[in-house]
């Protein structure tokens, strides 16, 4: 698995100059929670020339968000894109208390066998949500969402001021479990309740 993720951020890079650059579309803001199918997503849009990225905002989910968002630091500074700005959000879902198994989230906080280089950059100051409304203000500037975790940053948001949904051009959302107690069905293995 660790393997498997090593290689593809690596073929990632690789396949970058393959990319074929249509014509411009808004910025993308990618809301993460650092997982490892996350980074290799969010790899292979820094491959790509038509997929601009503005900014990532890490929420907590299976990595933590200290974690995940160095662990998105080191990602960028692989990929020599170290202008992308990233922005933690809170510990703490908006309500409920349903985390990942324990095991999973230390595998997404260590990366274990993934070599990424270090880095010296922080997340920027402000938070997730504050940089979030402040952006969706700005609807002189068109913006996607790709949602590839739970939804805090953007619920935090968006509950400040529901208003600036309308300024969202598109969001894709990597969902999760609706009307059910969880997304993590795993047939007994790990006897979680999430």
């Amino acid at each position: 698995g660790r393997l498997i993720l090593a290689c593809a951020l690596l073929l990632c890079f690789a396949a970058a100059p393959l990319c074929a650059a249509p014509p411009r579309r808004a910025t993308i803001i990618v809301d993460t929670d650092a997982g490892s199918d996350d980074l290799m997503a969010i790899a292979f849009l820094l491959a790509r020339t038509d997929a601009p990225i503005e900014a990532i905002t890490v929420t907590n989910g299976l990595a933590h968000v200290g974690p995940g968002a160095n662990n998105i630091l080191r990602l960028l500074e692989l990929a020599g894109r170290r202008s992308i700005p990233v922005y933690m959000g809170r510990e703490k879902p908006l309500r409920g208390d349903a985390e990942f198994p324990q095991e999973w989230r230390i595998l997404s906080d260590e990366l274990p066998g993934v070599q990424l280089p270090a880095t010296t950059r922080k997340p920027e100051a402000r938070s997730a949500a504050d940089f979030l409304v402040a952006r969706l203000r700005d609807t002189r500037h068109p913006v996607r969402i790709l949602a590839l975790g739970p939804l805090t940053n953007l619920g935090e948001a968006l509950r400040r001021d529901y208003s600036l949904a309308r300024n969202i051009r598109e969001i894709v959302i990597m969902g999760g479990a609706v009307h059910v107690p969880g997304n993590l069905n795993d047939g007994g293995y790990l006897k979680t309740d999430n």
